[in-house]
């Protein structure tokens, strides 16, 4: 399977994508891009249509809760307005005049009855005291009206009943809110006799509140015109002075109505109000946006949903069509992917004569040429390899051949004609081998043979200032090498090997089996090299320049790299004064089989 996370070092990239891919996609992308667009564009026509109808919706509905105040307030006030006529005016005005703490209270209490939404009425006196009306009964409390923080609001409103809102009351039961009204009595003269207050319960006004129930997280305070909170939603906030946010309804809140957005952190709100024409209250509500929109977000889902569905219709048809287009054009980069240059291609019966194809015509046809050309081409190769390698074979050859005969004329020289008859018969041996395995692999056993013959001979130029050790791993002697591949480094490791100290010369030869393959070291304790020498060593193996004094390695290397390729290694470490190795490393192919040893 192809890797497109590889393809040419540039990863998958949109020019790498399969053909009918870019199609599907660039279909996909334009079917969604149009869907998109209109159920954007309805989505927002729709909202902004619902948007509009809500905020005309939610004034329209505090109106009605002030209406529904309005009544509750207005009968309330029609209490009073009853107790301030005649008879009860009359009745009313003797008892803040007789009656004092402690007194007969039986008339008073049959005089007020108490309706629903009464929870009780408060009498105020001049003396201090305060008679209190409850359903339970009756009883007096030591309470001053000037000592309450309402008094103040009371006085102003001379006359007329004054509307206190949501007050806590001691009066009756365990303290409590209550929606309170409080009225001034006057004697004959125009003095204030005392106060009269009307306790009523919250439970219709939570009903009327209720009535406009805008869901979870809405709030609802209900203000009068001095913008004191009279009933809040929210605990606490009764008779606290409502403050609007800044910037919020520039007209400051003087119309009949209003609505404005608002955002606080991430959440939207909606604010609205409605002004009551006769007691000019307020009721102000803040609805999470999200609460009245949870129709449009549900069509906002259900468009996505069928939005996501189409263009996933889309995809598959998209698929379909471009995969059956596109499905000859996939099947030649198939055959290009798999293109097979050792066997010629074969002819399509079901060829087709249009654009693809012809495109199909022409690849079979060229891909037959490169056929062709590569067979030329691969024969052309392993000839010129194979005449390579004996090239460098012959250079190994005359120059191996001219230091034996140099060795053997020296001893002659100085008379030593058994150890010349010795030299001459290792001689026949290595020119018998040579003549065998003149480009074979053969046993490493058979080549450090080869070795210790070349060293006999070696010995006579050097005597027992020559000394060569051999550590070789016992499984290596049955793996195959190329031939002649030791020598040229052994007879350097000899020439340049020599100690400055005594002298001598003093070389082993390591062959080792690792990861890698075989491994083989030729380590010699001579003069070395600087490193500037080094780097010209190997510039000269990697050109393939090889002088008088460096034929061996340059010919090594080469022989190596054309057998072995890449997994064929030479590696030089020299330093001055501290000797020099040489390492081989190369692939260990399997064993030959019947090659004949030296005798």
């Amino acid at each position: 399977m192809r890797n497109f996370t590889t393809l040419n070092g540039k990863g998958w990239t949109y020019t790498n994508w399969p053909f009918a891919l870019k199609l599907s996609i660039i279909f996909c992308l334009l079917v969604t891009v149009v869907v998109s667009l209109l159920g954007i564009h309805s989505y927002v026509l729709y909202r902004k249509s619902m948007q509009e109808q809500i905020e005309e919706f939610v004034p329209r509905m505090l109106s009605q809760v002030n209406n529904n105040l309005d009544a509750y307030v207005e009968e309330m006030l029609s209490v009073y307005r009853t107790i301030l006529t005649p008879p009860y005016n009359q009745f009313l005005q003797g008892f803040f005049d007789n009656l004092e703490q402690g007194g007969n209270d039986r008339d008073i209490l049959h005089t007020f009855k108490l309706n629903q939404s009464m929870v009780g009425i408060v009498l105020y006196t001049k003396s201090g005291s305060a008679f209190v009306r409850s359903a339970e009964g009756a009883s007096w409390i030591d309470a001053a009206y000037e000592n309450e923080p309402w008094f103040k609001e009371l006085e102003a409103q001379e006359n007329d009943p004054s509307i206190l809102g949501i007050v806590k009351q001691h009066f009756i039961g365990s303290e409590s809110e209550n929606f309170t009204i409080a009225q001034p009595v006057y004697d004959p003269e125009g003095k204030m006799a005392g106060v009269m207050m009307l306790l009523c319960s919250l439970d219709t006004v939570r009903k009327v509140v209720q009535q406009a129930d805008f869901g979870k997280g809405a709030l609802l305070d209900i203000v009068d015109r001095q913008n004191k909170v009279v009933y809040s939603s929210t605990s606490g906030k009764s008779g606290m002075v409502w403050q609007p946010l800044e910037g919020l309804f520039p007209d400051g809140m003087n119309a009949d109505s209003g609505s404005q957005l608002v955002s606080f952190g991430k959440q939207e709100y909606l604010i609205s109000y409605n002004r009551s024409a006769n007691s000019g209250w307020k009721v102000v509500s803040t609805i999470p946006l999200a609460n009245l929109s949870e129709r449009t977000t549900s069509v906002l889902s259900r468009s996505v949903i069928w939005t996501i569905a189409g263009i996933a219709l889309a995809a598959i048809v998209a698929s379909f069509v471009t995969y059956g287009m596109t499905n000859r054009l996939r099947t030649l980069s198939m055959q290009l992917r798999k293109l097979d240059l050792s066997t010629a291609p074969s002819k399509d019966s079901n060829e087709q004569r249009d654009e693809i194809g012809h495109l199909s015509i022409a690849f079979r046809d060229m891909t037959s040429r490169i056929h062709t050309l590569d067979q030329e081409v691969l024969e052309s190769k392993l000839l010129r390899q194979e005449a390579e390698i004996r090239a460098l074979q012959s250079q190994m050859n005359p120059h191996f051949l001219y230091n034996v005969l140099e060795t053997i004329r020296m001893t002659l020289v100085r008379e030593q004609p058994d150890k010349a008859e010795n030299a001459l018969v290792a001689l026949g041996r290595i020119v018998r081998y040579q003549a065998s395995h003149l480009a074979d692999l053969v046993p490493a056993s058979q080549e450090l043979t080869f070795i210790s013959h070349l060293i006999s001979i070696e010995k006579l130029r050097f005597g027992n200032r020559l000394q060569v050790d051999f550590d070789v791993q016992p499984e290596c002697l049955d793996c195959v090498m190329p031939s002649f591949l030791i020598q040229p480094l052994v007879e350097n490791a000899i020439k340049h090997g020599i100690s400055d100290y005594d002298f001598s010369i003093q070389i082993l030869v390591r062959m080792r089996i690792e990861e890698q393959g075989m491994v083989i070291h030729v380590i010699d304790e001579g003069k070395g090299m600087s490193s500037e020498r080094l780097e010209q060593v190997f510039d000269a193996m990697r050109v393939g320049a090889a002088s008088e004094n460096r034929i061996g390695l340059t010919n090594v290397y080469q022989r190596i790299k054309l057998i072995y390729g890449e997994l064929g290694e030479l590696h030089v470490d020299s330093a001055e004064g501290s000797g020099t190795i040489v390492t081989l490393r190369f692939p260990i192919p399997k064993p030959t089989q019947g090659v004949e040893p030296i005798g």
